[in-house]
């Protein structure tokens, strides 16, 4: 009979023993759980942030692209005055070289009239 005592109590301990095994992986498993929750709740801030800052470059990229579109248009407009500029001065420039031989023609006639 005593025998029988000592294998229940040696059964109850072991299923003791299982059972504070059982608990001490339940335990890991939800420090597991509670760890990962909150490194999910850090991707997920980060995945907000991460979009907060897309959307805000994706604002400045357009208004980039429309002040690079409207300076493009002044670049243009400045060349064509410059090219116009640039034919005005061929222009003076012929007019003066001709004055210049006008007068010369002047000169010439007029030591030859003296």
């Amino acid at each position: 009979m005593q025998h029988e005592v000592k294998t229940k109590d040696d059964g109850l301990t072991s299923l003791e023993r299982e059972l504070e095994i059982e608990r001490k992986r339940h335990s890991d498993a939800q420090y597991e759980i509670e760890k990962l929750n909150k490194e999910c709740a850090t991707l997920n801030g980060n995945t907000e942030k991460l979009e907060k800052l897309r959307i805000e470059l994706q604002k400045e990229l357009k208004e980039s692209v429309s002040k690079v579109s409207k300076l493009e248009e002044k670049l243009e407009c400045v060349e064509s005055k410059l090219k116009e500029s640039r034919s005005e001065i061929r222009d003076l420039k012929d007019e003066v070289a001709e004055q210049k031989r006008g007068v010369a023609d002047a000169k010439s006639n007029l030591a030859i009239k003296q």
